[in-house]
């Protein structure tokens, strides 16, 4: 009898970086099955006691929270909706991650779709955020995603000037609304790649990247 000892993907310790990674990469294969409904967003809910990856819908509003520490929660119609303690961690080290993906959308009442539809600007950003952070997750420093808004329920939150304050350009677009922006802040549809707290590269989702150095990239043109 075989006695040697089995790797199942639920026996990993996940790093705060691999639980990064591991939510980047269901909430972008997430938005990738509907490219023109769903959105990302970071959020700490509570005041800061969560750290979160929340998928919306841009007609039914919050959908789900993907908690870095394991769970996820579907809202449903204002109600609570099905929680889970560990399934979205350990599906997330296969890819594509078919199972846990097709959970979620049926506890999100969405249709899983027979094949995947034509990428728009902004899930070719949110692809191009968890590719990196995958590339990443055995790095020595630490790399994470955050959001322009530190959305935390209204208690110690708002623009991450910061951040905004490496890259020019970006501080620019700020002044001009667009109709996909939550709750009509601008804010909302940037992000930063951060080494140890420091920005590196910003991303909008309309598919602009910039970099320290002043450098500008169309991620679509480059996709295409």
């Amino acid at each position: 009898m075989d006695t040697t000892d089995r790797f199942e993907p639920s026996d990993l310790a996940l790093t705060q970086q691999m639980r990064e990674a591991a939510s980047w990469h269901i909430a972008a294969e997430l938005s990738r099955r509907y490219p023109h409904e769903l959105t990302v967003h970071e959020t700490h809910p509570g005041g800061g006691q969560y750290d979160c990856l929340a998928v919306q819908h841009v007609r039914r509003g919050h959908l789900v929270d993907l908690n870095r520490s394991g769970s996820f929660h579907v809202w449903l119609g204002g109600s609570d909706g099905p929680s889970d303690s560990t399934p979205w961690q350990a599906g997330a080290v296969s890819s594509p991650p078919r199972d846990p993906l097709d959970r979620l959308c049926r506890s999100m009442k969405l249709a899983i779709p027979n094949r995947l539809p034509r990428s728009t600007p902004r899930t070719i950003v949110y692809r191009f955020i968890a590719a990196f952070l995958a590339h990443a997750v055995f790095a020595v420093e630490p790399w994470r995603c955050l959001n322009g808004m530190c959305d935390t329920s209204g208690y110690g939150g708002g623009l991450r000037r910061r951040l905004f304050g490496e890259f020019p350009a970006a501080m620019d677009c700020l002044s001009t609304p667009l109709p996909e922006d939550a709750l009509g802040e601008p804010e909302y549809r940037f992000w930063f790649l951060c080494c140890d707290d420091e920005p590196h590269v910003c991303l909008e989702t309309t598919g602009m990247a910039w970099t320290r150095d002043g450098g500008s990239h169309d991620l679509e043109a480059l996709y295409r």
